[in-house]
This record gives structure tokens, sequence and C-alpha cells, in this order.
């Protein structure tokens, strides 16, 4: 949380480990918790140790489905290998909320969807000479305004704020080139 500044976290992403799982779940109950593909991989090539059902299942992991082919396309991969019994196949379907792009994807789509309206909404207040962010760049940019003799017209950006775009001029009134 020191990390973040007090901002509170939405996703954490782990290898699953039990005593992080327990921690995410003690210290950030609201916050969602998701697995690491690459572990989830690894963890495939060695519970079930077959090559092909590791490459089956990272594109069942990984693919677009909507939720009911997800569901199909799982109960083909395990019965193609006959891993109905095995513990750790059954314990990742368990978890499956927590990996299977089908299932994180809705979570994803609403974030997306956020923030394009967060941005269009930015845009329109900035099109409007609203001040929508401030950063430190507006001194560099005026440093760079009062210091260098010319700046070229493509290092002037349209971002760059009207106060800055000012000071390109001398206080004597000459226009440095642009």
């Amino acid at each position: 949380m020191f990390a973040m500044k007090g901002k509170t976290l939405t996703l954490i992403i782990t290898d699953g480990a039990m005593a992080i799982r327990n921690a995410v779940r003690d210290v950030f109950p609201e916050v969602r918790h998701r697995l690491y593909a690459w572990h989830l991989i690894r963890n495939a090539t060695s519970n079930v140790g077959n090559p092909a059902f590791t490459y089956k299942f990272r594109k069942i992991m990984l693919g677009d489905y909507e939720i009911p082919v997800f569901k199909r396309k799982w109960v083909q991969l395990i019965e193609e290998f006959g891993l109905e019994d095995k513990p750790w196949v059954n314990n990742m379907y368990e978890e499956k909320h927590m990996w299977a792009t089908a299932y994180i994807r809705e979570h994803f789509q609403r974030c997306v969807s956020h923030l394009r309206f967060k941005e269009f909404n930015a845009d329109y207040e900035s099109t409007h000479a609203v001040p929508v962010m401030q950063t430190c760049i507006e001194l560099l940019e005026r440093f760079a305004a009062e210091h260098i003799c010319e700046i070229p017209p493509s290092l002037v950006l349209d971002r760059w704020t009207k106060k800055v775009k000012s000071a390109l001029n001398d206080a004597s009134g000459f226009t440095r080139v642009l």
C-alpha cells in the first residue's frame, strides 16, 4: 500500500502460492486476485507431464471464448487426456475465475469501457481549455522556451500549455524562430 501511495489496488497477479493467496485474501479482501499464466503453464507441465496437454491447456486458458464454449472445451480436454480424477486439474477448474480469459474478460471489458469514458471526458475538457492534468513537464517546457534560442517546430507539441507557448516570445517582443 505504501508503494501505491495509499491508492486502493484493484488487481493482484501472483504465482498462486498458498501463503500469498492467504495474504491477499486477508490484507486486500476486495482486490481481484489472478494467477500468472506462466506459472500455470509450468504447473500444467509438472502436474500432468504431457506436452500435448500443456499446449491445449494454454490454448484454452488464453482463448477468447464465451463461458459456455470454455466449459465445453474444458470437458473435451479432460476427457481426451483421461484426467477426470487428477486433483490438480480439478482444482484448476474450480479456480477458473482466476486464470481463464473467458471469466476474466467480463471484468476487463468493464475496465476498458470505464477508461475509454474517462479518456473521452478528459479529451473533451482539454479541448475546451480546462486543464485536466498537470505535470512537471510544464517546467521543462518553460525552461526550453526560455533558454534555447531556437526551438524547431517539430519539437513544439500541440499539448504544450498556452503559458509555455507564450514564453517562446522574448521580453523584447521578438518572436523566436519556430
